[in-house]
């Protein structure tokens, strides 16, 4: 982002029932990269290729059987995980 734009980075989390959720908004310039295959690209000014943040949250999150959602809303950036909490053993 330009210097003297607003900036926003919300991060929420809280328990839903037996739910886990972590929510982050982030403002961005509403530039978007994307490879051939749909996969965003880093935006940082040396890095050249493809980040591994998103795909290495993505495979933690399914490790412990959670979901991970994005969705690009104009100049907002929303992500949100939701990881199943363990049951209680007595």
């Amino acid at each position: 982002m330009q210097e003297g734009q607003d900036r926003l980075l919300n991060l929420t989390l809280q328990q839903l029932g037996r739910a886990f959720v972590i929510a982050l908004d982030n403002s961005f310039d509403g530039q978007l990269k994307q490879d051939e295959e749909q996969n965003y690209l880093s935006s940082k000014l040396d890095f050249k290729s493809r980040g591994i943040g998103l795909d290495s949250i993505r495979s933690s999150v399914e490790k412990y059987d959670g979901t991970f959602n994005m969705e690009i809303q104009a100049k907002n950036f929303a992500s949100s995980i939701v990881l199943p909490l363990p049951s209680k053993k007595n």
